[in-house]
């Protein structure tokens, strides 16, 4: 049974009672209950049954007090907006235990949103809709970049989570992303660089080190504290096959072609090699097979 605001009137005025005496005397024996007048009371309004607050959609509910204990919803209840289309839709989960709650925040700190609930540990799963959908995070500054982040929605292979974690951190870190489209690289797993990279270490000591499991470290050491800043490249000839280039197990210094080298180490050549054009010192010896040679004072022939 339901009571419009002109029969309400009516029949309050038949019994010679106020429209809100009157709803306030028949309303809890009634199964659904339409309220579209203006009822005003001091006390308690108790309302049973099913409650329809208005009789349009244009109508406007204000509710001036706190509301207290639980406010429930129907399974995939819908809070919508001005013009009655979905806002927030409430899902039921039967027997849930965990929830969010979310908290606002005074002058100088930041709303919060919170996992809670009975489980010991609670995360928050987000779910876009569709293929290439993502979750975007920014800002309301004007010209501000955004942050996407944007899950794989290939099927290929069942879904597994991809976790971006942090070691324990002794103070608040930045980890900032180049200006280009790239793909990061990992400390423990082989990685084929497409483009030239530049690595920077300390002052002092600015090496980069290929120490792979089990093996002997090659250490690049650019040299520190000279003068003047220079590039120092590592390069090849235009190779016809694969080549490995191996340096002895001993501390020294590369001779190159082309370039005059003085050291004290040893040169071992091939059993026969060929020399080509080769300028010799001044010879040194003055025995050969134990016959002694005597520089004359001018030019000899031998």
């Amino acid at each position: 049974m339901q009571f419009y605001s002109s029969r309400m009137r009516r029949l309050a005025a038949s019994v010679g009672v106020s429209s809100a005496l009157l709803f306030s005397a028949v309303s809890p024996a009634l199964a659904v209950t339409t309220i579209n007048l203006n009822v005003a009371t001091g006390g308690d309004l108790t309302v049973g049954g099913n409650t329809i607050l208005g009789d349009a959609a244009a109508d406007t509910v204000t509710v001036n007090g706190t509301v207290a204990g639980t406010t429930r919803h129907v399974d995939l209840g819908v809070i919508g907006d001005a013009n009655g289309n979905e806002l927030l839709i409430l899902d039921t989960v039967a027997s849930a235990v965990n929830e969010l709650t979310l908290a606002n925040a005074a002058t100088g700190n930041n709303p919060t949103l919170t996992m809670s609930g009975g489980d010991s540990a609670v995360s928050l799963s987000i779910n876009s809709k569709g293929t290439n959908s993502s979750v975007i995070f920014g800002t309301t500054n004007a010209n501000a970049d955004r942050i996407q982040i944007l899950p794989q929605s290939a099927t290929a292979n069942d879904p597994f989570n991809g976790t971006i974690t942090s070691a324990d951190l002794t103070a608040a870190r930045t980890w900032t992303f180049p200006d280009a489209t790239l793909t990061v690289a990992g400390t423990n797993f082989a990685q084929t660089w497409s483009a030239t990279q530049t690595f920077n270490g300390g002052i002092s000591t600015a090496t980069f080190t290929v120490n792979p499991a089990t093996k002997d470290p090659i250490i690049i050491a650019p040299l520190t504290g000279s003068t003047g800043d220079f590039s120092g490249t590592i390069t090849s000839a235009d190779l016809t096959a694969a080549r490995t280039w191996t340096f002895p197990d001993a501390s020294g210094t590369v001779t190159l072609l082309g370039n005059a080298s003085t050291g004290s180490g040893s040169v071992v050549l091939a059993t026969s090699p060929t020399l080509v054009t080769p300028v010799l010192g001044v010879a040194t010896a003055t025995t050969i097979n134990k016959v002694a040679f005597t520089a004359p004072a001018s030019g000899s022939t031998l």
